[in-house]
């Protein structure tokens, strides 16, 4: 092993051998290496992003900008609420009525505000838009990587909470709510009105019905289509999602 010293387990940094490296790399003992080695890797080598606007941004001029943002080339800012170190990626679009919470980061090529697609036939059978009044509420510490679709309330807010980590290529309908910690990856799709819990891990290319909710803690697996609400903590997966592991009592 090329290294000088290696983060692990408690129980492998004391199995023979020398721990101070004659054998090999030091042994650094720790509970968790993986979060161990992603703090240390935030700490040394990812840089701060530097505070500046590029040329080829449009900035509405009502817009509400924070201390020390970085706006991409390409982006589009409407008449929004930008907090403090937020980083915009190149060529992200943010509507009016958007509020984005300190030290966020988005991606590259992402939408946050769009109208979504909400319709009602009439009488005729022809297709009437429903209007899209709300915005969207995003906490701080959010990350949306790139792709990503954030779509607009119809009256009320679409709100995503603290630290919640979104990948890419993911859409979120309008008026979705999703709590704070919470994780949606690649491909995802969240119907109209869906509530994702508090610290939930959403898989890819999960499919949500509209208007269902998704408890706090629970796990949703790989592909599965979720048609009715899931008890907080449960694990599940399929097509329909069936129940695979039940929260402890």
């Amino acid at each position: 092993l090329d290294a000088s010293a290696v983060l692990c387990l408690p129980e492998i940094a004391r199995r023979s051998g020398d721990p101070n490296g004659a054998n090999g790399p030091t042994r650094v003992a720790v509970a968790n290496p993986r979060l161990a080695f992603a703090e240390l890797c935030a700490a040394v080598y990812e840089p701060a992003p530097r505070a500046e606007v590029h040329p080829s941004a449009v900035i509405d001029p009502n817009a509400s900008i924070g201390m020390d943002v970085s706006i991409g080339a390409g982006c589009v800012i409407g008449r929004c609420t930008i907090g403090d170190r937020v980083e915009l990626r190149a060529n992200v679009v943010v509507g009016d009525d958007v509020i984005i919470g300190a030290r966020t980061r988005v991606f590259a090529g992402t939408v946050i505000g769009s109208d979504g697609f909400g319709y009602e036939r009439d009488d005729d059978g022809a297709m009437i838009k429903l209007a899209h009044l709300g915005g969207v509420v995003i906490g701080a510490d959010v990350e949306i990587g790139s792709n990503t679709s954030i779509d607009r309330g119809t009256l009320d807010d679409t709100v995503i909470g603290d630290r919640c980590k979104i990948d890419n290529l993911v859409h979120v309908a309008h008026n979705v709510r999703i709590d704070a910690d919470a994780v949606v990856i690649a491909h995802a799709m969240l119907g109209g009105s869906v509530h994702i819990g508090a610290r939930a891990w959403i898989a890819p290319g999960s499919q949500i019905l509209q208007g269902v909710s998704v408890g706090a803690d629970t796990t949703v697996g790989l592909g599965t289509v979720v048609l009715r609400n899931v008890e907080a903590g449960d694990t599940v997966v399929g097509v329909p999602a069936k129940v695979l592991r039940r929260a402890e009592a």
